[in-house]
């Protein structure tokens, strides 16, 4: 079921600027997409070494800004989340009985 909030005017947004319909966002809302090779080569080490990372898993949208500084936060044990969080995409569940015997070896690489 689809919700949408009502768009509400704000003094202190210039005139013009709101949300459309379209779902376009206004320009003084829009950030500018880190344009280093960090953020590609960070990513390429972390699919290189097989890693599970929550930027990725969560599906975060900043994702990107933290590769581009060559962060990202591991996720040791598999790709499963003991926690409930609501506004979390990580799968939830049970880990694995067994982690993988190389695992620490690998985030220590990376």
């Amino acid at each position: 079921m689809a919700f949408r909030l009502p768009v509400v005017a704000d003094p202190e947004i210039p005139a013009g600027t709101a949300l459309s319909g379209s779902g376009r966002l206004p320009r003084w809302l829009k950030r500018p997409i880190p344009k280093s090779n960090s953020n590609h080569m960070t990513e390429g080490l972390l699919q290189e070494l097989n890693l599970e990372t929550v930027c990725d898993n969560a599906k975060c949208p900043n994702r990107m800004e933290c590769y581009s500084q060559q962060t990202a936060t591991f996720m040791i044990l598999g790709n499963v989340c003991t926690r409930p969080c609501g506004f979390c995409a990580v799968h939830r569940g049970r880990p694995p009985e067994l982690p993988e015997s190389d695992e620490p070896e690998r985030v220590a690489e990376a």
